[in-house]
C-alpha cells in the first residue's frame, strides 16, 4: 500500500497556472502547456479534479468520494494525487493547515 506521509489531511491542492483542463465525455484531460505532457482521467479522476478545483482539503475530497463510491479506498486517492504531484500537474498548499 502506497501512502503519502507528507500529505496532511487538511492540505489543499492547486493546479499550476500552466495546466489546462479539457472536458471530454466522462473524463478530463490535463495538459501541461510548458512541456506538452498530458494526463487523461477516468470518471473517478474527473470527480477528484472537480473537488480539487472547488478548494477541498484531502479529508473533504475523501469524504465526498466515500459517499459516491461504495468500493472507495482512501489509498487510491493517495496514489492518484501522488501521480498528479509527481507529474507536475498539482501542488500542495502547505499553508492551508
Amino acid at each position: 500500500m502506497v501512502q503519502l506521509v507528507t500529505i496532511k489531511r487538511v492540505y489543499k491542492f492547486y493546479f499550476f497556472e500552466h495546466i489546462s483542463l479539457e472536458e471530454t465525455n466522462n473524463c478530463l484531460i490535463l495538459l501541461n502547456l510548458k512541456n506538452g505532457e498530458f494526463y487523461e482521467s477516468n470518471e473517478t479522476g474527473k470527480k477528484i479534479i472537480e473537488l480539487i478545483k472547488q478548494n477541498n482539503s484531502f479529508d473533504s475530497i475523501s469524504a465526498n468520494l466515500e459517499q459516491i463510491y461504495s468500493d472507495y479506498e482512501e489509498n487510491d486517492l493517495y496514489v492518484f494525487l501522488k501521480g498528479l504531484i509527481d507529474n507536475g500537474f498539482i501542488y500542495i498548499d502547505k499553508e492551508s493547515s
